[in-house]
Protein backbone atom coordinates (compact mmCIF):
# COMPACT_ATOMS: atom_id res chain seq x y z
CA UNK A 1 0.00 0.00 0.00
CA UNK A 2 1.12 3.45 -1.04
CA UNK A 3 2.66 5.79 1.98
CA UNK A 4 0.82 9.29 2.16
CA UNK A 5 3.67 10.84 -0.07
CA UNK A 6 2.61 8.64 -2.95
CA UNK A 7 -0.74 9.45 -2.25
CA UNK A 8 -0.29 13.19 -2.39
CA UNK A 9 1.40 12.84 -5.62
CA UNK A 10 -1.85 11.69 -6.76
CA UNK A 11 -3.26 14.96 -6.83
CA UNK A 12 -6.41 13.75 -6.33
CA UNK A 13 -6.97 14.62 -2.33
CA UNK A 14 -7.79 17.83 -0.84
CA UNK A 15 -5.84 18.48 2.76
CA UNK A 16 -7.91 20.35 5.56
CA UNK A 17 -5.30 21.16 7.95
CA UNK A 18 -6.48 22.50 11.75
CA UNK A 19 -3.73 24.41 13.51
CA UNK A 20 -3.61 23.17 17.60
CA UNK A 21 -2.81 26.53 19.02
CA UNK A 22 -3.60 26.84 22.49
CA UNK A 23 -6.31 24.45 22.85
CA UNK A 24 -7.13 21.22 21.69
CA UNK A 25 -7.44 21.11 17.37
CA UNK A 26 -9.78 17.72 17.79
CA UNK A 27 -12.17 15.84 20.55
CA UNK A 28 -10.86 13.41 22.92
CA UNK A 29 -13.55 10.60 23.14
CA UNK A 30 -15.70 8.87 21.25
CA UNK A 31 -19.04 11.08 21.65
CA UNK A 32 -17.21 13.93 20.65
CA UNK A 33 -15.38 12.84 17.65
CA UNK A 34 -14.71 15.15 14.92
CA UNK A 35 -16.78 13.99 11.78
CA UNK A 36 -14.58 12.98 8.60
CA UNK A 37 -14.49 12.09 5.33
CA UNK A 38 -12.97 9.56 2.42
CA UNK A 39 -10.50 11.11 0.26
CA UNK A 40 -9.76 14.14 2.48
CA UNK A 41 -6.61 14.50 4.47
CA UNK A 42 -6.73 15.26 7.89
CA UNK A 43 -3.89 16.82 10.23
CA UNK A 44 -3.65 17.46 13.86
CA UNK A 45 -1.56 17.72 16.83
CA UNK A 46 -1.44 15.44 19.79
CA UNK A 47 -0.62 18.07 22.46
CA UNK A 48 0.78 16.59 25.84
CA UNK A 49 0.94 13.13 27.01
CA UNK A 50 -2.99 12.92 28.05
CA UNK A 51 -4.18 14.69 24.43
CA UNK A 52 -6.22 12.22 21.98
CA UNK A 53 -7.49 12.75 19.30
CA UNK A 54 -10.91 11.03 17.75
CA UNK A 55 -11.93 11.21 14.54
CA UNK A 56 -14.70 9.32 12.83
CA UNK A 57 -16.41 8.68 9.39
CA UNK A 58 -19.34 6.61 8.20
CA UNK A 59 -19.38 3.81 5.98
CA UNK A 60 -21.26 3.84 2.57
CA UNK A 61 -22.96 1.15 0.69
CA UNK A 62 -20.61 1.14 -2.04
CA UNK A 63 -18.18 -1.03 -0.35
CA UNK A 64 -17.39 -3.28 3.08
CA UNK A 65 -13.04 -2.33 1.89
CA UNK A 66 -11.31 0.59 3.21
CA UNK A 67 -7.48 1.76 4.24
CA UNK A 68 -6.66 3.74 6.77
CA UNK A 69 -4.05 5.57 6.35
CA UNK A 70 -2.06 7.12 9.22
CA UNK A 71 1.21 9.51 9.56
CA UNK A 72 3.39 10.17 12.74
CA UNK A 73 4.94 13.46 10.60
CA UNK A 74 7.32 14.14 14.01
CA UNK A 75 9.43 12.19 16.24
CA UNK A 76 6.44 11.01 18.07
CA UNK A 77 5.14 7.81 17.18
CA UNK A 78 1.62 6.95 17.67
CA UNK A 79 -0.77 4.30 18.98
CA UNK A 80 -4.13 3.67 16.66
CA UNK A 81 -7.13 2.54 17.74
CA UNK A 82 -10.22 1.41 15.24
CA UNK A 83 -13.89 1.28 17.29
CA UNK A 84 -16.95 0.61 15.74
CA UNK A 85 -20.35 1.93 16.84
CA UNK A 86 -21.86 -2.40 16.24
CA UNK A 87 -19.13 -3.19 19.59
CA UNK A 88 -17.62 -2.02 22.55
CA UNK A 89 -14.20 -3.14 21.32
CA UNK A 90 -11.36 -2.42 18.98
CA UNK A 91 -12.23 -3.81 15.55
CA UNK A 92 -10.12 -6.91 14.51
CA UNK A 93 -7.01 -5.54 13.15
CA UNK A 94 -7.56 -1.99 14.25
CA UNK A 95 -5.03 -1.60 16.89
CA UNK A 96 -1.61 -0.68 15.40
CA UNK A 97 1.25 1.68 15.80
CA UNK A 98 3.19 4.03 13.64
CA UNK A 99 6.61 4.82 13.88
CA UNK A 100 8.53 8.01 14.25
CA UNK A 101 8.09 9.83 10.46
CA UNK A 102 6.73 6.98 8.97
CA UNK A 103 3.37 6.77 7.25
CA UNK A 104 1.10 2.88 8.32
CA UNK A 105 -1.86 1.88 6.16
CA UNK A 106 -4.03 -0.47 7.21
CA UNK A 107 -6.20 -2.29 5.21
CA UNK A 108 -10.28 -4.02 6.01
CA UNK A 109 -11.81 -6.29 3.70
CA UNK A 110 -15.05 -6.70 6.31
CA UNK A 111 -16.37 -3.12 7.70
CA UNK A 112 -20.49 -2.84 7.86
CA UNK A 113 -21.49 -0.95 5.50
CA UNK A 114 -23.65 2.18 6.44
CA UNK A 115 -22.03 1.72 10.27
CA UNK A 116 -19.79 4.65 12.25
CA UNK A 117 -16.32 4.01 13.19
CA UNK A 118 -13.91 6.02 15.16
CA UNK A 119 -10.05 6.47 14.92
CA UNK A 120 -8.63 6.93 18.23
CA UNK A 121 -5.10 8.84 18.04
CA UNK A 122 -2.61 8.64 21.12
CA UNK A 123 0.99 9.34 21.29
CA UNK A 124 3.91 8.59 23.35
CA UNK A 125 4.06 10.63 26.59
CA UNK A 126 8.18 10.86 26.17
CA UNK A 127 7.30 13.61 23.50
CA UNK A 128 5.84 17.18 24.27
CA UNK A 129 3.97 16.93 20.87
CA UNK A 130 3.85 15.58 17.80
CA UNK A 131 1.57 16.01 14.19
CA UNK A 132 -0.54 13.13 12.59
CA UNK A 133 -2.11 12.65 9.50
CA UNK A 134 -4.84 10.85 8.51
CA UNK A 135 -6.45 9.53 4.98
CA UNK A 136 -9.26 7.25 4.81
CA UNK A 137 -9.57 5.67 1.04
CA UNK A 138 -12.59 3.89 0.27
CA UNK A 139 -11.24 0.72 -1.61
CA UNK A 140 -13.61 -0.16 -4.95
CA UNK A 141 -14.95 -4.15 -4.65
CA UNK A 142 -15.23 -6.05 -7.79
CA UNK A 143 -17.72 -8.37 -5.71
CA UNK A 144 -19.84 -7.57 -2.95
CA UNK A 145 -18.60 -8.86 0.56
CA UNK A 146 -21.44 -10.66 2.02
CA UNK A 147 -24.55 -11.83 0.68
CA UNK A 148 -27.07 -9.13 0.30
CA UNK A 149 -24.49 -7.76 -1.81
CA UNK A 150 -23.94 -10.15 -3.88
CA UNK A 151 -22.57 -9.44 -7.39
CA UNK A 152 -25.40 -11.40 -10.50
CA UNK A 153 -23.32 -13.28 -13.11
CA UNK A 154 -24.62 -15.55 -15.51
CA UNK A 155 -24.34 -19.31 -15.72
CA UNK A 156 -21.99 -19.95 -18.63
CA UNK A 157 -19.99 -16.82 -18.41
CA UNK A 158 -16.54 -16.15 -17.42
CA UNK A 159 -16.26 -14.42 -14.30
CA UNK A 160 -13.03 -12.99 -13.67
CA UNK A 161 -11.70 -11.78 -9.29
CA UNK A 162 -9.45 -10.11 -7.56
CA UNK A 163 -8.92 -9.77 -3.66
CA UNK A 164 -8.31 -6.74 -2.95
CA UNK A 165 -6.98 -6.70 0.28
CA UNK A 166 -6.32 -9.70 2.92
CA UNK A 167 -9.12 -11.61 3.95
CA UNK A 168 -11.64 -10.41 1.26
CA UNK A 169 -14.36 -12.51 0.88
CA UNK A 170 -16.36 -12.38 -3.01
CA UNK A 171 -20.27 -13.26 -2.88
CA UNK A 172 -21.99 -14.03 -6.06
CA UNK A 173 -25.32 -14.99 -6.85
CA UNK A 174 -27.15 -16.37 -10.17
CA UNK A 175 -30.62 -17.95 -11.07
CA UNK A 176 -30.66 -21.15 -12.72
CA UNK A 177 -32.77 -21.60 -15.73
CA UNK A 178 -35.98 -23.74 -16.23
CA UNK A 179 -35.94 -27.14 -16.85
CA UNK A 180 -31.44 -27.52 -15.99
CA UNK A 181 -30.38 -29.63 -12.76
CA UNK A 182 -27.48 -30.52 -13.51
CA UNK A 183 -24.05 -28.22 -13.36
CA UNK A 184 -20.19 -27.96 -13.31
CA UNK A 185 -17.59 -25.27 -12.03
CA UNK A 186 -14.23 -24.65 -13.77
CA UNK A 187 -12.48 -22.82 -10.97
CA UNK A 188 -8.77 -21.27 -11.69
CA UNK A 189 -6.86 -20.06 -8.95
CA UNK A 190 -4.86 -17.77 -11.30
CA UNK A 191 -1.92 -15.85 -8.84
CA UNK A 192 -0.58 -15.60 -5.31
CA UNK A 193 -2.22 -17.37 -2.99
CA UNK A 194 -1.32 -20.68 -1.59
CA UNK A 195 -5.23 -21.47 -1.33
CA UNK A 196 -8.59 -20.19 -2.73
CA UNK A 197 -11.64 -22.06 -1.64
CA UNK A 198 -15.39 -21.61 -2.75
CA UNK A 199 -18.43 -22.67 -1.54
CA UNK A 200 -22.05 -22.71 -2.78
CA UNK A 201 -25.45 -22.01 -1.11
CA UNK A 202 -29.02 -22.25 -1.35
CA UNK A 203 -29.94 -19.71 1.30
CA UNK A 204 -28.74 -16.27 1.73
CA UNK A 205 -27.38 -16.29 5.15
CA UNK A 206 -27.58 -19.47 6.10
CA UNK A 207 -24.78 -21.27 6.22
CA UNK A 208 -26.43 -24.75 6.87
CA UNK A 209 -27.35 -24.63 3.12
CA UNK A 210 -24.37 -25.52 1.47
CA UNK A 211 -24.79 -27.56 -1.72
CA UNK A 212 -22.01 -29.81 -2.51
CA UNK A 213 -18.72 -30.21 -2.06
CA UNK A 214 -16.38 -26.61 -1.11
CA UNK A 215 -14.18 -26.58 -3.45
CA UNK A 216 -9.97 -25.92 -2.53
CA UNK A 217 -7.79 -24.39 -5.13
CA UNK A 218 -4.07 -24.24 -4.74
CA UNK A 219 -2.06 -21.36 -6.01
CA UNK A 220 -1.96 -21.81 -10.11
CA UNK A 221 -4.09 -24.74 -9.98
CA UNK A 222 -7.62 -25.49 -11.37
CA UNK A 223 -10.62 -27.34 -9.20
CA UNK A 224 -13.40 -28.78 -11.08
CA UNK A 225 -16.87 -29.68 -9.19
CA UNK A 226 -20.25 -31.04 -10.24
CA UNK A 227 -23.83 -29.83 -8.43
CA UNK A 228 -27.50 -30.79 -9.15
CA UNK A 229 -29.01 -27.28 -8.41
CA UNK A 230 -33.04 -27.30 -8.40
CA UNK A 231 -34.26 -25.30 -11.92
CA UNK A 232 -35.63 -21.38 -11.60
CA UNK A 233 -33.69 -20.72 -8.18
CA UNK A 234 -31.49 -18.45 -6.39
CA UNK A 235 -27.83 -19.60 -5.09
CA UNK A 236 -24.72 -17.99 -3.71
CA UNK A 237 -21.47 -18.45 -4.36
CA UNK A 238 -18.85 -17.35 -1.62
CA UNK A 239 -15.06 -17.07 -2.64
CA UNK A 240 -12.52 -16.56 0.26
CA UNK A 241 -9.23 -17.32 1.64
CA UNK A 242 -6.70 -15.40 -1.05
CA UNK A 243 -4.12 -12.80 -0.38
CA UNK A 244 -4.09 -9.25 -1.26
CA UNK A 245 -3.92 -8.81 -4.74
CA UNK A 246 -4.13 -12.95 -6.09
CA UNK A 247 -7.20 -13.30 -8.65
CA UNK A 248 -9.25 -15.78 -9.92
CA UNK A 249 -11.62 -17.07 -12.87
CA UNK A 250 -14.81 -19.82 -13.09
CA UNK A 251 -17.30 -20.55 -15.11
CA UNK A 252 -20.32 -22.14 -14.16
CA UNK A 253 -21.42 -24.03 -17.07
CA UNK A 254 -24.88 -26.00 -17.42
CA UNK A 255 -23.90 -30.05 -18.05
CA UNK A 256 -26.44 -30.79 -20.85
CA UNK A 257 -25.17 -28.29 -23.18
CA UNK A 258 -21.36 -29.02 -22.39
CA UNK A 259 -21.23 -32.27 -22.36
CA UNK A 260 -22.43 -32.90 -26.39
CA UNK A 261 -19.01 -31.43 -27.62
CA UNK A 262 -16.95 -33.21 -24.77
CA UNK A 263 -15.60 -37.41 -25.13
CA UNK A 264 -13.93 -39.03 -22.47
CA UNK A 265 -9.90 -38.03 -22.96
CA UNK A 266 -6.92 -40.28 -22.75
CA UNK A 267 -8.85 -43.11 -23.93
CA UNK A 268 -6.82 -46.37 -23.61
CA UNK A 269 -6.83 -50.18 -23.45
CA UNK A 270 -4.38 -52.55 -22.55
CA UNK A 271 -3.42 -55.95 -23.64
CA UNK A 272 -1.88 -57.74 -20.93
CA UNK A 273 -0.92 -61.01 -19.68
CA UNK A 274 -3.82 -61.48 -16.82
CA UNK A 275 -6.96 -62.81 -17.05
CA UNK A 276 -8.25 -59.02 -18.27
CA UNK A 277 -8.38 -56.62 -19.56
CA UNK A 278 -7.59 -53.22 -18.54
CA UNK A 279 -9.34 -49.59 -19.67
CA UNK A 280 -8.54 -46.48 -18.67
CA UNK A 281 -9.59 -42.41 -19.80
CA UNK A 282 -9.50 -39.59 -18.14
CA UNK A 283 -10.63 -38.45 -15.13
CA UNK A 284 -13.18 -35.84 -15.69
CA UNK A 285 -15.23 -34.11 -12.58
CA UNK A 286 -17.84 -32.30 -14.61
CA UNK A 287 -20.14 -35.46 -15.69
CA UNK A 288 -21.90 -38.08 -13.97
CA UNK A 289 -20.08 -40.86 -15.36
CA UNK A 290 -18.93 -42.71 -18.41
CA UNK A 291 -20.79 -45.76 -20.43
CA UNK A 292 -18.36 -48.75 -21.24
CA UNK A 293 -19.33 -50.58 -24.75
CA UNK A 294 -17.50 -53.77 -25.97
CA UNK A 295 -17.49 -56.00 -29.24
CA UNK A 296 -15.40 -58.17 -31.09
CA UNK A 297 -16.19 -56.54 -33.87
CA UNK A 298 -14.80 -53.20 -34.42
CA UNK A 299 -17.64 -52.07 -36.77
CA UNK A 300 -20.77 -53.33 -34.85
CA UNK A 301 -21.92 -55.78 -32.45
CA UNK A 302 -20.96 -52.72 -29.53
CA UNK A 303 -22.68 -53.71 -25.96
CA UNK A 304 -23.15 -51.59 -22.77
CA UNK A 305 -21.25 -53.52 -20.43
CA UNK A 306 -20.72 -50.98 -17.23
CA UNK A 307 -21.93 -47.81 -16.53
CA UNK A 308 -19.16 -46.15 -13.82
CA UNK A 309 -19.57 -43.46 -11.90
CA UNK A 310 -17.74 -40.16 -11.98
CA UNK A 311 -15.14 -40.30 -9.04
CA UNK A 312 -13.41 -43.54 -11.00
CA UNK A 313 -11.15 -43.63 -13.92
CA UNK A 314 -10.54 -47.05 -14.91
CA UNK A 315 -11.82 -50.54 -15.56
CA UNK A 316 -10.31 -54.29 -15.08
CA UNK A 317 -12.94 -56.18 -18.18
CA UNK A 318 -12.24 -59.77 -16.43
CA UNK A 319 -15.22 -60.79 -18.63
CA UNK A 320 -13.67 -62.05 -21.70
CA UNK A 321 -12.32 -65.36 -23.59
CA UNK A 322 -8.25 -65.76 -23.35
CA UNK A 323 -6.78 -64.56 -26.84
CA UNK A 324 -9.74 -62.91 -28.28
CA UNK A 325 -9.39 -59.41 -29.52
CA UNK A 326 -11.48 -56.68 -27.42
CA UNK A 327 -12.93 -53.49 -28.99
CA UNK A 328 -13.92 -50.53 -26.38
CA UNK A 329 -15.43 -47.42 -26.46
CA UNK A 330 -16.69 -44.97 -24.06
CA UNK A 331 -18.84 -41.74 -23.46
CA UNK A 332 -19.76 -39.25 -20.82
CA UNK A 333 -23.11 -38.90 -19.46
CA UNK A 334 -25.30 -36.57 -17.14
CA UNK A 335 -28.54 -37.23 -15.76
CA UNK A 336 -30.82 -34.17 -16.21
CA UNK A 337 -33.91 -35.50 -14.33
CA UNK A 338 -35.49 -38.96 -15.55
CA UNK A 339 -32.87 -38.78 -19.07
CA UNK A 340 -29.46 -39.01 -19.65
CA UNK A 341 -27.56 -36.55 -21.91
CA UNK A 342 -24.54 -38.15 -23.90
CA UNK A 343 -21.67 -36.82 -25.33
CA UNK A 344 -19.43 -37.90 -28.41
CA UNK A 345 -17.88 -41.87 -28.56
CA UNK A 346 -14.22 -41.94 -27.74
CA UNK A 347 -12.18 -43.80 -31.04
CA UNK A 348 -12.22 -47.41 -30.22
CA UNK A 349 -9.56 -49.01 -29.05
CA UNK A 350 -8.55 -52.58 -28.98
CA UNK A 351 -6.84 -55.14 -26.16
CA UNK A 352 -7.01 -58.90 -25.83
CA UNK A 353 -5.23 -61.13 -22.79
CA UNK A 354 -3.61 -64.54 -22.79
CA UNK A 355 -4.96 -66.34 -19.85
Amino acid sequence: MAGLSALLALGSFSTRTLAAGEGDDYPDTLSTATPVSCGTIYEGTIGDDEDVDVLSFTTDTSTSAYTINVTAVDDMPLSIRVYSESSPNVIDGGSFSVASARTMAKSYAQLERGKKYWIQIVGSGYYDSGRWRVLISKIADDAGNDFQYAKKISVGKTVNGKFEVNLDTDYYTFKTPKGAKSYWIDFHNKTGASQMNFVLYAVPNDLSSKVGTEGQVYAANTYETTYKLNPNKTYYLRVYGGAEDSTYSFKLNQSAKTIKKQKPGSFKVGSNYSRSVYVSWENNRRYDGVELYRSTNPKSGFKKIKVIENEYYDYDDNKTAKKVKYYYKARYFVKEGKKKVYSKFTAIKSGSHRY
